[in-house]
């Protein structure tokens, strides 16, 4: 049986420097470059460089993508991508993801073009100085994408046999240009959101009441944090209530000490605790 989670890179599958090589668009005669620095142990991923415009007139784009052609991944038992991120600037990224490669032009020696399967996300300047942000990318939500330009009724991503991963930053035509920088904690495939945190774990209807994210526009608006904020504070409520129901309970019986209730006998039992509480 698979697991709730495969971790892909990071998490489980430590990020390692090797597995991933630098695509930008120097190999257009632009001037964007990029690096990927993994921290000490693999536990996150630092996405930096330069994204240059002005070469190209207008383009430019900078991305690091898996190294080697030869692996392939089986993600058809999980219903879409994870990504945690660590922190980010206000720039615009994009996770891209293929499923065929084709042999080098042997007349050029350069890669052959291929559909790529693309979904920009943006972290909110709201949330970018928090520890963690969750971004959950189900498979539909990939657009096919061929050299930058969508890609119309093109197949839906084979997720049977995934060849590549990349992260990117471009202009987008020249919307954003210069100095970018975003740590990645993990990137994982699931069968559906996990939300985990070292002293709570919410059920998704509690994630899904809270805007935790923007699928169609990538967004990232709010991270775990105010999930276990509105769970504090619904504790904290609960807690009240309880509080004013032994109080009201309390009163009752000491305004009729001649009725007896059910449950009093649990009641006369705690009668001493109760007066403690509430300091009388």
């Amino acid at each position: 049986m698979k697991e709730q989670r495969l971790d892909l890179f990071g998490g489980k599958t430590p990020w390692r420097k090797s597995d991933w090589i630098a695509s930008d668009d120097r190999v257009r005669a632009g001037k964007s470059q990029s690096y990927l620095a993994v921290s000490d142990g693999g536990s996150a991923a630092t996405f930096e460089g330069t994204l240059d415009v002005k070469t190209l007139g207008g383009a430019g784009f900078a991305s690091q993508r898996t190294a080697s052609d030869d692996i392939s991944w089986d993600l058809s038992d999980y219903d879409g991508i994870e990504m945690v991120i660590g922190r980010a600037d206000e720039m615009r990224y994009t996770l891209t993801v293929k499923d065929t490669l084709l042999p080098r032009d042997p007349d050029t020696g350069r890669e052959q073009s291929t559909i790529s399967y693309e979904h920009d996300f943006k972290v909110s300047p709201n949330t970018k100085e928090q520890d963690h942000v969750l971004l959950w990318i189900p498979w539909d939500q990939f657009r096919a994408t061929y050299r930058g330009r969508e890609k119309k009724n093109a197949q839906r991503l084979n997720t049977r046999r995934v060849r590549r991963f990349g992260i990117m930053c471009r202009s987008f035509f020249g919307d954003q240009e210069g100095k970018f920088e975003v740590v990645i904690v993990r990137i994982s495939a699931v069968k559906k959101p996990t939300l985990h945190d070292a002293t709570a774990e919410m059920l998704d209807s509690d994630f899904e009441k809270l805007p935790a994210w923007d699928l169609e526009k990538g967004t990232a608006v709010n991270h775990r944090s105010k999930i276990l904020k509105a769970f504090s504070s619904r504790r904290k409520a609960f807690i009240v209530v309880a509080s004013l129901l032994l109080v009201s309970v309390w009163i009752f019986c000491k305004a009729c000490p001649g009725v007896k209730l059910k449950g009093s006998k649990w009641l006369g039992g705690n009668y001493s605790y109760i007066k403690a509480y509430l300091g009388s």
